[in-house]
């Protein structure tokens, strides 16, 4: 049986095998210009960064209100799948979309 960790660490994500106590692979993460993501249609929100292990992982945190929604996406898209239920909601919810590492603005 063989075990793997899968780690963060400045700005790489490391495969180790941890039956044989080596690094198998790694990879820097990649990230698209910023200026690639000017003037997107219906996307016009603040946006926030969380650094992770030097990996910076872009999210939207916008609305108002007592409940707060989360929403998660898959592969391969980014919160801009969210765009237009985010605006529609953020009246009366706070409305938190996070771009996974190595997607969106991630």
């Amino acid at each position: 049986m063989y075990y793997f960790c899968l780690q963060i660490k400045n700005g790489c994500v490391i495969i180790r095998s941890m039956t044989h106590k080596r690094e198998l692979f790694k990879m820097e993460f990649l990230r698209t210009p910023d200026e690639r993501f000017a003037n997107l249609p219906d996307y016009d929100f603040e946006p926030h960064y969380a650094q992770i292990n030097g990996a910076r992982m872009h999210y939207i945190d916008t609305g108002i209100g007592d409940e707060t929604l989360v929403m998660l996406h898959g592969e391969p898209s980014w919160s801009f799948l969210y765009r237009h239920m985010i605006n529609d909601l953020k009246d009366s919810y706070r409305c938190i979309a996070p771009d996974l590492l190595g997607f969106g603005k991630s």
